[in-house]
């Protein structure tokens, strides 16, 4: 899917030099070149460089994680220290347990949901830091929905305060043990006491038409797109533009700072998945993945093909392509060929795999099941249904070594939901 996006850079930029062509693919990925700027993407000035956007370089930084939705609990999810993690559920009697792992198998943490919650509650989305895993819980008290937060010792299983939250946020982020949802003006941040503080990022949103989104936290930053639709006297319903600024801004929402400038034709031709490493800002705009570095030198294109999810390891970016859904890699220096690591993709999710070290940790699909559940919301029953995707732990080759064990419908229990559902259509 080819999608025009026009990014303005603040600083002056020029496309670095790679050779990165792919043996089955190379018209894919061999036009880029010394001396060809970015035509679509970026608008430049010539042979001039970015400036840093950090004083000082080499030094290791301080990210935030994200609890990340994956629209069924206990779905993987990367910690603050690389691993990835994932927990399954036990009900026996009154007992609720939750048993955590990380990466192929391995037992992190064994803890039971407190009493108050139980059979009331549960755990929806959780992710790792430091000592604890951060978990956000729903649940239903008195016929109200209910949201808390909470946090797990990983060492002994015992609770922190259990907090009542502020319902559904756009992302949830854990910086310095502390929840830090966001929202389309402000952030609301809770410490493991309750204490809540909120924070403006941006100001006039709606008078502005427009809107923010958080996307990573790093070194008491927080880093965000910030778009503007342009009025609709100054464009035609058909072109309508959407102009924004990629920004950073301290926890408590002052010092706000523009990094890059963008320009878009098509709402749709998004911008998304920015984050930071020790050397670059990485994102995609329009299925195009970029990376501008921290300390000084040229913006980077990875690749020419669509790209809608990456992740990174010490040497590797892995990459899915839109088009096919196959799994890739390039080496992080952009030298060499494209590599194909996998034919047959991963589920389509917010998550679809994690670079773990030098494997990666890759979600399988059960389309079967997944279309039952699909079909059980649009119907909207009454119906609760634990099922968690099979994982594939996977070399950087992409050679299969162990298979982490989901939770899927007995043969008997999709029978009698399928038949339930084709009641409801006589």
């Amino acid at each position: 899917m080819k999608k025009k996006l026009i990014l303005f850079i603040t600083f002056a930029v020029l496309l670095t030099s790679c050779n990165y062509n792919n043996a089955k693919d190379q018209a894919l990925d061999n036009e880029i070149n010394t001396s060809q700027p970015l035509q679509q993407e970026f608008t430049v000035k010539a042979n001039e460089k970015i400036g840093n956007i950090f004083a000082e370089g080499g030094k290791s930084k301080k990210f935030g994680v994200e609890i990340v939705d994956n629209y069924f609990p206990g779905s993987m999810t990367k910690g603050e220290d690389g691993s990835c993690y994932y927990f399954r559920r036990v009900t026996e009697g009154e007992r609720e347990r939750y048993t955590f792992y990380k990466n192929n198998n391995q037992k992190v943490c064994e803890t039971e949901m407190p009493s108050k919650l139980r059979k009331k509650a549960g755990i929806n989305s959780f992710a790792q830091y430091q000592g604890y895993f951060f978990v956000e819980i729903y649940g239903e008290l008195h016929g109200e929905a209910k949201h808390y937060l909470s946090a797990i010792n990983i060492k002994d299983g015992t609770w922190e305060k259990i907090i009542e939250g502020p319902g559904p946020a756009h992302k949830i982020f854990i910086y310095d043990n502390k929840f830090i949802c966001t929202y389309v003006e402000e952030v609301k941040v809770y410490d493991l006491k309750g204490n809540m503080k909120e924070y403006k990022i941006e100001k006039d949103l709606v008078k502005k038409n427009a809107w923010v989104s958080v996307q990573c936290i790093a070194d008491g930053k927080i880093y965000y797109f910030y778009t503007v639709e342009e009025d609709e006297k100054m464009s035609d319903e058909k072109n309508d533009k959407y102009t924004g600024k990629v920004k950073c801004c301290d926890l408590n929402g002052e010092n706000n700072k523009t990094i890059c400038y963008y320009q878009s034709n098509d709402e749709a031709s998004w911008y998304d998945n920015l984050r930071l490493d020790d050397q670059y800002i990485y994102l995609i705009a329009g299925y195009t993945l970029f990376r501008i570095p921290l300390y000084g030198g040229k913006i980077e294109k990875v690749s020419n093909r669509g790209i809608y999810f990456y992740d990174i390891s010490d040497t590797y970016i892995f990459f899915l392509d839109e088009s096919n859904t196959k799994l890739y890699k390039i080496r992080k220096d952009l030298s060499g060929q494209i590599i194909l690591v996998r034919e047959s993709g991963p589920c389509n999710l917010d998550t679809p795999f994690l670079c773990v070290g030098n494997h990666i940790m890759l979600e399988e699909c059960d389309e079967k099941q997944e279309d039952l559940i699909g079909e059980v919301e649009d119907n909207e029953l009454p119906l609760y249904i634990e099922y968690v995707n099979d994982y594939s732990w996977l070399t950087e080759e992409g050679v299969l070594e162990d298979t982490v064990k989901g939770i899927h419908l007995s043969d008997k229990r999709y029978k009698k939901i399928r038949d339930k559902l084709k009641s409801l259509t006589k």
